[in-house]
């Protein structure tokens, strides 16, 4: 049996690439029979095996969804010479780009987002956290078709169960260590416990992976062992943060083999969000908020981007580092009016429409204000000769990298 982050289950493939998503540097041993022709993976280029338009989309979708937290999900993927359509979750992962894909699930799409507004709206006429507890259990089990749910509260140390709550029969007895029972930072499934582990391959001298974001991760023997104990052969893992101090966790358990499809997982990733949300309202709270202070020297920034959630969550992202955006704009001619404005740097998405963004660039060039290039094909990039060595961030962006180089661009 492989080690923690070394294989996944049998229900999809992964991806590993470096931060740019450009180079294959790990991935699944069974990926070749998605790409038979592709010849060596490790070291391959993500936009030849995906086509240039998938791997252009998976960038812009990374640039909107950067928070450790929250991987990007898109179905009906298409890839040049495969059949088929494939659902994708892409996630950083320190400087990796992880990407996990499936065959594409009926509940892909916007049909997440109507059943998790469903089971969130289940939630509204209740004010204790048992009834709480209770029904997100009743509505999880059943949205997972599960024999058993139950509703955990576990203390921040992960020694002993706060409560439990149950839907169907009685929970079967607890782990002896509770890690065996947290599945990191999203909902977690186990298909199928007698299933064979898929393997990963990867460049020289890599670590293991850090897995606690890949949905698609094999299980870990002792929880193996206490699933067949139970006699269970599926299970779903679904965290819920409630405070400081205490985590909340939905577990679902069958006695058939099942995995939740993306869509699915989707949707009730959303709904424990909104159970989170509802548990800090009712529970004692037991801390106080903590903000580092603003930074003394904050830098403002104009945006050029014409993908309005990109940008959106762009501005949201350096709002947070400390920057100051001071206007967004998606076109050529909206930039060119705004470049009046008072700002450190801009940030100037090269491709806009059916248009680039070189006369922008000329402008600023001739005004003396430094900007940075943004492209989804990040080095590969074919500047004009009068912008070669100017800085280019790729996409997905890194808000510490665009930071750090508008930064070096509006102190040169």
């Amino acid at each position: 049996m492989a080690a923690p982050g070394e294989a996944i289950q049998t229900h999809g493939w992964l991806i590993a690439c470096d931060d740019q998503a450009r180079v294959v540097r790990r991935h699944s041993a069974n990926l070749g029979d998605i790409f038979p022709q592709a010849g060596p993976l490790l070291g391959a280029r993500l936009r030849e095996l995906l086509g240039s338009e998938e791997s252009h989309r998976l960038r812009n979708l990374l640039s909107r969804f950067s928070a450790p937290a929250r991987p990007a999900l898109v179905s009906g993927c298409r890839f040049p010479g495969v059949e088929g359509a494939f659902d994708a979750a892409v996630h950083f992962n320190g400087e990796d780009m992880v990407l996990e894909l499936e065959m594409s699930d009926a509940h892909s799409g916007l049909a997440a987002l109507d059943r998790a507004a469903a089971l969130i709206d289940r939630l509204d006429d209740l004010a204790g956290p048992d009834e709480i507890g209770k029904r997100a259990a009743m509505l999880v089990g059943a949205a997972l078709d599960a024999e058993h749910t139950f509703f955990l509260l576990l203390e921040a140390d992960n020694a002993r169960l706060a409560g439990a709550y149950r839907r169907l029969g009685a929970p079967p007895p607890a782990p002896e260590s509770l890690q065996a029972f947290w599945p990191g930072r999203r909902l977690f499934a186990v298909g199928d416990v007698d299933a064979p582990e898929i393997p990963l391959r990867s460049e020289p001298d890599m670590l293991p992976l850090d897995a606690g974001m890949t949905a698609l991760r094999a299980p870990g023997e002792p929880l193996r062992q206490w699933l067949r104990e139970a006699g269970f052969r599926s299970a779903a893992f679904l965290p819920v943060a409630s405070d400081g101090l205490r985590l909340a966790l939905i577990v679902g358990l069958g006695r058939q083999p099942r995995f939740p499809g993306l869509g699915l997982r989707g949707a009730l990733e959303l709904f424990a969000e909104a159970l989170a949300l509802r548990l800090r309202l009712v529970l004692p709270a037991h801390h106080q908020p903590w903000a580092p202070d603003a930074p003394a020297d904050p830098l403002s920034v104009l945006i050029v981007e014409d993908q309005h959630m990109v940008a959106t969550q762009l501005a949201a992202a350096l709002d947070e580092a400390g920057a100051r955006v001071v206007r967004i704009c998606g076109t050529v001619s909206a930039a060119l009016d705004a470049l009046d404005e008072t700002f450190d740097a801009a940030l100037l998405d090269y491709t806009l429409g059916g248009e680039n963004v070189i006369p922008v660039a000329e402008q600023l060039e001739a005004r003396g204000k430094p900007f940075v290039f943004a492209s989804g094909h990040g080095d590969d990039l074919d500047l004009p000769l009068a912008f070669a060595g100017k800085p280019i961030v790729g996409k997905p962006y890194k808000i510490d990298k665009i930071v750090a180089a508008l930064r070096a661009a509006k102190g040169k």
